[in-house]
């Protein structure tokens, strides 16, 4: 880097800016590592990227515990298509309001080539309309591992305590919702 100054000029130091993620590259070999709640939401700007979590998360915090709460990763017309390993974390206070919208979870829908695996959610409030569930409110076609869920849904259709409507493959997995 060359910085030119002219006299008289006062040079401070640079504003560091926060990385995306704690670490990875987003490939199966080198997810996208994730330690905050920032990180998480950031996943919806990569939906057919990899994730690793590697802290628990407190969602019951400001913006995601207030208003229609968490936006949920991906949609419907754009569904997840990564992976993501919940590496056994914990994420926790999932808060959603949205009682007029469709597939409703953390995740919003996967795509026939989305992976998750290791997740679990505890003291989940999720409120939908149709498809909604504390982790996905529509699984099409994608494979869901070892995840647990707890806590409350609400919808008008096609709810669940772990997935809303799934067309996947769903394996080891559980809800006490």
């Amino acid at each position: 880097m060359i910085l030119f100054l002219l006299p008289g000029q006062v040079v401070g130091a640079a504003e560091e800016v926060p990385a995306k993620f704690a670490g990875g590259s987003g490939t199966a070999d080198d997810p996208y590592l994730i330690a905050s709640a920032q990180q998480l939401a950031r996943v919806n700007d990569y939906l057919s990227a990899h994730f690793k979590l590697i802290a628990d998360i407190d969602l019951n915090v400001a913006p995601y515990n207030t208003g229609q709460g968490w936006k949920p990763i991906g949609s419907g017309d754009e569904p997840f298509a990564g992976s993501f390993d919940g590496n056994g974390r914990t994420i926790r206070g999932l808060y959603i309001n949205r009682p007029a919208e469709d597939d409703i979870g953390l995740f919003a829908a996967l795509g026939e080539d989305a992976t998750l695996r290791g997740i679990r959610l505890e003291d989940v409030r999720v409120k939908g309309k149709d498809r909604v569930g504390g982790l996905v409110g529509c699984n099409n076609w994608g494979e869901i591992e070892n995840c647990y869920a707890s806590g409350s849904m609400a919808g008008a259709s096609s709810v669940g305590g772990l997935v809303g409507e799934n067309s996947g493959d769903i394996a080891n997995s559980s809800s006490a919702c």
